[in-house]
């Protein structure tokens, strides 16, 4: 049973989607919830599935540090240091040949004789095993691609949300354009919210010591009244 369908041979080649696989590399370096929804509906529109691969990932136990053994024993929490195992099926799509995966939700294999036999497909590639590593990018670089990203697809309005503050928020940086440009523009408006909030939280110490100091006054004048 062939679940998902084996492309062997990849559509022309296209500078728009190269230059916007290399960005959606940088950005899923540092990823984000937004960035997922951005990925699935890119893929299905400038990738082209490959199969799919499977990943088989033992999580270590916190209780003893992944010994399997504790200061009483052996550890209750965990078999011999794994918690858990979890199995699961990604999708594989391809954009100029760089390699993405999604997560089949409804691909969660239970045991290991279920994962061997979707490996047994001729859609299969391979098994990941432990946790999927990308190469380490600053935060800057990819959010910088991100913008990169709105602007080669056309979502100009997008863009210009972005440079305004909308979306992820995350530590700024200034060095490339896009980020600096956004720093620049969010700047102002990050003063005057910060400022906002620090009278919100303020202003009432300011009116009780107006309204005390007017109920001083009124209270001494009151007494130097001559009856």
């Amino acid at each position: 049973m062939n679940l998902i369908p084996f492309v062997s041979e990849q559509p022309e080649p296209s500078l728009r989607r190269s230059v916007l696989g290399w960005l959606m590399r940088l950005v899923n370096r540092n990823p984000h919830r937004l960035w997922y929804v951005w990925k699935s509906r890119l893929l299905l529109f400038y990738g082209t599935e490959d199969g799919f691969d499977t990943q088989r990932y033992e999580a270590p136990c916190w209780t003893c540090g992944g010994s399997g053994a504790d200061d009483y024993g052996s550890c209750d929490d965990c078999y011999e240091g794994v918690h858990h195992v979890t199995r699961t099926m990604l999708r594989r799509h391809v954009v100029e040949g760089m390699l993405f995966h999604q997560v089949v939700e409804t691909g969660r294999i239970w045991d290991d004789a279920a994962l061997e036999e979707l490996e047994a497909l001729e859609a299969w590639h391979r098994r990941l095993t432990g946790r999927v590593r990308h190469r380490a990018t600053s935060e800057r670089v990819s959010r910088e691609a991100e913008a990169w990203m709105l602007l080669v697809l056309g979502q100009y309005r997008g863009l210009w949300q972005w440079l305004n503050g909308a979306g992820v928020q995350w530590q700024e940086h200034v060095g490339l354009p896009m980020v600096t440009l956004r720093f620049v523009l969010t700047r102002p408006k990050l003063w005057r919210r910060r400022l906002s909030q620090w009278w919100l939280r303020h202003a009432w110490m300011w009116r009780d010591g107006l309204l005390n100091g007017v109920r001083m006054l009124c209270r001494r004048e009151w007494n130097e009244v001559p009856f």
